[in-house]
Formats: C-alpha cells, sequence, structure tokens
C-alpha cells in the first residue's frame, strides 16, 4: 500500500542582508560571516556554507542557520516559498 508523508517542521534562524545589519549577521553566522566593503565593488558581504565555499550576499538575501549549524542562502522568493514565521 502506497502512503504519504511529509516532513517534521523544523524551525531555523534567519536573517534577511540589508547590507547594514552586520551586528545580527555575526550573531547568526560567527566567523562564517564576512564583509569586505570596497568602492564600486557589488559583492561586500559572505557567507561560508560548507568548509570550502563562500557564498556572495546580495542585498536581500536570507541566511538561514538549521538546528545543527548549517548555513544556507536563499532569494526572497525561495525563502517564502520554504519558511513561515514561528509564533
Amino acid at each position: 500500500m502506497i502512503r504519504r508523508y511529509r516532513t517534521r517542521p523544523v524551525e531555523v534562524s534567519a536573517v534577511q542582508w540589508d547590507g547594514n545589519n552586520l551586528a545580527e549577521m555575526d550573531d547568526l553566522a560567527g566567523k562564517r560571516f564576512t564583509y569586505r566593503p570596497e568602492p564600486g565593488a557589488e559583492d561586500v558581504a559572505f557567507v561560508k556554507v560548507s568548509l570550502t565555499s563562500w557564498v556572495s550576499l546580495g542585498e536581500d538575501r536570507w541566511v538561514v542557520r538549521d538546528a545543527s549549524g548549517v548555513l544556507r542562502v536563499h532569494s526572497p522568493a525561495e525563502f517564502a516559498a520554504l519558511y513561515e514565521e514561528t509564533p
């Protein structure tokens, strides 16, 4: 018999990068967040998502930390499709 299943709800912590909320990003990602402002540079903020991979953050991107500490980066549309705010 075929049965249907759905994933259990998982709570995550998340911050939407706005280009100015350095303290929030530091609280969420710690040493896995870096900010390097350079005149004329588009990519100035980065998040380390694995042992060897850094992802650049455009403004409005969401950084999500799951219960095991893994970081992921999502566009606003991806974030809205995957998550809802907990009460």
